[in-house]
């Protein structure tokens, strides 16, 4: 069977919604990423969204725009720490496994943001 929908090429999508009515939510756009990986542990601080995409390591997206324009096409990405640049010369930039970047932390108040990786232990990295 072959993969249909916005995640079909291997890209992580992040979908936005609208849960203004929590008995009617809406799916609003969506952003997907410019390199290959599998997408969790998302979280929001503020006007940025950080991302653990395994092998794409940890993005951080700007999403301040989101509340003018809800369909994800001015989502933009402001910052990448590469956990795993073995598979950087890929097509795509990345590969779908579940190697690199396992999870992250971004609320200290220093800005500094813990990165948990499967391989390589602990990084820890600021945005600037």
């Amino acid at each position: 069977m072959a993969a249909v929908g916005p995640g079909a090429a291997g890209y992580p999508i992040t979908y936005i919604w609208d849960i203004s009515s929590l008995e009617k939510p809406k799916q609003t756009g969506y952003y997907s990423a410019k390199v290959k990986g599998i997408d969790h542990n998302q979280f929001i601080n503020g006007n940025f969204a950080y991302q653990s995409n395994y092998g794409g390591g940890l993005h951080i997206l700007d999403i301040s725009s989101i509340p003018k324009d809800p369909s994800g096409k001015s989502v933009k990405e402001v910052a990448h720490f590469d956990i795993y640049p073995e598979d950087d010369d890929l097509s795509g930039g990345g590969i779908i496994e579940f190697v690199g970047t396992w999870s992250h932390y971004p609320y200290f108040k220093s800005g500094y943001i813990v990165v948990n990786t499967i391989e390589r232990g602990v990084y820890i990295v600021k945005r600037s």
